[in-house]
């Protein structure tokens, strides 16, 4: 027995007969859909006629898709089913089978509806085929597989012009509710000093650089475990640090331990109860750490989604360390082009997930440890300056118990530096004006 893909030949035809008895209901239609939407070939074509007609603003009626169809060879495209009458009589009796056009759009969803299940199939075959094969890493096949299916929902399926009153509401209402509900409209860092100079929105790219060695992994750590605690579940990759270190380094900041000491084991009892408590309080947050080594931006869009239907809910923050480390799919010889991809892939991701991306990067070395950096210090690709949201560049003496974060961009707020407080052994960061200098991951954000 032939199972038939899934189709509705009645939805192409009431899809089809509004757009001729109504023709600007194309607009609408072509927000919806696709030409290649179509199951049967002669209403790909059709339809094709119609989209070249409303591209010159001309009628589209019977008699001018059919001049339409004759000049590209397709006369005989529509034939009725049992093959009488001929394009002409198919394309009027499509018009008198349509009496309104006011469900075009219900029409034209249902029609691609079902190429998007159609092209579901598609990719189910051809992973079914694919899994037989041996493969050297399972991993990236897996993301490729994810990115193809969540590529089936195809190019008209949504998305489209929003008037602004349509917009108003619905915006005015998510920052009612979020301030209702306690979640914050900007992500706080748990940085109160910070907070009141940066603004982490969602959908937003953030770079955090710093040269190597001057706290930009444990600024960004800080604030993926403050976000977890406080806002919402967190998924941060380490390219370059194994999970087991990143979870040291916070229970050193949140017990006050060295982290040098907790990593030889020289605690003592009260120390290690101390150690206990914090490795409590740390594995109760929905924080999810990934140190694979090599991951692509493709890999990262995979696991994040992943995160989120394990969390249950949306993601309110992940964090890549750092963009140098991040592995392209092509072995192209520009380095940077390839990066600069990435870090599109990233902003991309932002939006997707409709949470903030921290995103870590190396500075060039200037000539003075306290020179201020700017944008232009980035390294690697260009990209990062254009991009981003907002840069986070941190500098000063790392000896010190102080270091500069200077605000190089942000898009919604103003630049300048910022002074942090640096515990460099316990690897944290604190506000120096704050009246308590405690665990600054405990201190809420006064974003007033």
């Amino acid at each position: 027995m032939t199972v038939l893909p899934p189709h509705s030949l009645e939805a192409e035809r009431a899809v089809l007969g509004s757009v001729l008895l109504s023709p600007p209901c194309m607009d609408d239609v072509l927000v919806l859909m696709r030409a290649t939407d179509f199951y049967r070939d002669g209403h790909r074509v059709v339809f094709d006629a119609c989209v070249a007609l409303h591209a010159k603003a001309q009628p589209i009626e019977p008699d001018s898709v059919m001049e339409v169809l004759k000049a590209v060879g397709r006369s005989t495209c529509c034939d009725t089913l049992d093959d009488t009458g001929g394009t002409l009589v198919y394309l009027l009796s499509l018009l008198a089978e349509c009496p309104s056009a006011a469900n075009v759009t219900h029409y034209a969803a249902l029609v691609s509806d079902y190429a998007t299940q159609r092209r579901v199939i598609a990719v189910a075959h051809e992973v079914q085929s694919e899994a037989h094969q041996p493969r050297s890493d399972v991993g990236a096949w897996v993301s490729d597989v994810e990115a193809r299916v969540a590529a089936c929902r195809g190019d008209g399926s949504e998305g489209g012009p929003v008037l602004a009153s349509a917009l108003s509401m619905p915006t005015y209402r998510e920052i009612e509710r979020r301030r209702s509900d306690g979640r914050p409209v900007v992500v706080p860092t748990g940085l109160p000093c910070l907070d009141k100079a940066l603004l982490i929105g969602p959908e937003e790219l953030h770079v955090v650089g710093g040269r190597s060695g001057y706290g930009k992994t444990a600024l960004g750590f800080q604030v993926a475990c403050y976000v977890a605690e406080h806002v919402g579940p967190v998924v941060w990759f380490s390219l370059e640090m194994p999970a087991a270190m990143m979870a040291q380094r916070a229970w050193s900041g949140m017990s006050g331990i060295e982290q040098w000491r907790i990593k030889s084991g020289r605690v003592t009892n009260d120390e290690l109860a101390t150690l206990s408590e914090a490795a409590g309080t740390f594995s109760g947050w929905p924080l999810w750490i990934d140190d694979s080594p090599t991951l692509t931006a493709q890999d990262v869009r995979a696991r994040s989604r992943l995160v989120a239907r394990k969390a249950g809910r949306p993601l309110a923050m992940i964090g890549v360390d750092y963009i140098g480390r991040v592995a392209t799919t092509d072995k192209g010889d520009n380095r940077e082009q390839r990066l600069a991809d990435s870090v599109r892939a990233f902003k991309t991701l932002a939006r997707e997930m409709k949470c903030p991306v921290l995103l870590l990067a190396q500075l060039n070395r200037v000539k003075e440890e306290t020179d201020r950096p700017g944008l232009g210090s980035l390294r690697e690709t260009a990209s990062l300056e254009h991009e981003c949201d907002a840069a986070w560049l941190l500098y000063g003496d790392n000896h010190s118990n102080r270091l500069t974060v200077t605000i190089a961009k942000q898009r919604n707020g103003p630049t300048g530096d910022v002074t942090l407080g640096w515990h460099g052994d316990c690897v944290r960061f604190y506000d120096p004006n704050a009246a308590a200098q405690g665990d600054a991951w405990n201190q809420r954000a006064d974003l007033a």
